[in-house]
């Protein structure tokens, strides 16, 4: 039982995180959403994971010794704190889900081409050389989504003016049909939910008997 509660714990909120990827990947068009709010989800996905999974007890062992109430106290304050850290970090950036590298590129080089042609092309972004404003793309195409960060001076009111020209932009496109990111995002939160129920009824000593009956009717065995 014990051991059925800790795997709900680990997968559970990882299975709502990736069912969000999923809805977010099986839009009409490509979505938008701020640093901060992707970070939140990200922490709250692998929340159980890094606290009682096996990285967390070994993390835990090795920071504060072995697990005692107080211990799990101080080790999830550490965690939160660390999140809480990182989220300052994530709000200098937003991230565009069900989208191509490629149109992603494209989309931010249109909607900069407005601004007075103050920015040029870099290895990694764009750049206004006088208005020290960068624009950073760090595209993710396995999950076909790609994070985009501004750094400079008023950064967030020009992340904000960025973030509503490429809305505008891909509200403008076409609407597409389901990626297969999505469908594969559905599948493998489906995995993480059902898992810790069955491995609660495997370990049931009636469903195990029952198993048993089955397999022997069944195969003689």
């Amino acid at each position: 039982m014990v051991e059925s509660v800790r795997l709900a714990i680990m997968l559970e909120p990882l299975a709502i995180y990736l069912y969000i990827l999923g809805i977010w990947q099986s839009g009409l068009r490509p979505k938008i959403v701020s640093g901060k709010l992707d970070h939140a989800l990200l922490v709250f996905g692998l929340s159980g994971i890094v606290i009682v999974g096996p990285l967390g007890e070994f993390l835990l062992e090795r920071l504060f010794g072995p697990a005692n109430p107080v211990v799990w106290i101080l080790w999830i304050g550490f965690a939160l704190l660390w999140a809480i850290f990182l989220e300052g970090r994530a709000g200098r950036r937003f991230v565009v889900y069900k989208v191509d590298s490629r149109v992603l590129l494209e989309a931010i080089r249109i909607c900069l081409a407005a601004e007075s042609g103050r920015f040029v092309e870099t290895i990694q972004g764009f750049e206004d050389r006088e208005g020290g404003i960068t624009v950073t793309i760090h595209p993710h195409q396995t999950l076909r989504s790609g994070s985009v960060q501004v750094e400079g001076p008023d950064a967030d009111t020009f992340r904000l003016r960025l973030q509503c020209a490429l809305a505008a932009h891909f509200g403008s496109r076409p609407a597409e049909g389901h990626s297969h990111v999505a469908w594969g995002l559905f599948a493998v939160a489906w995995v993480a939910l059902v898992m810790p129920m069955l491995n609660l009824l495997l370990h049931d000593p009636r469903i195990r008997t029952l198993v048993r009956e089955v397999r022997r009717h069944l195969f003689g065995a």
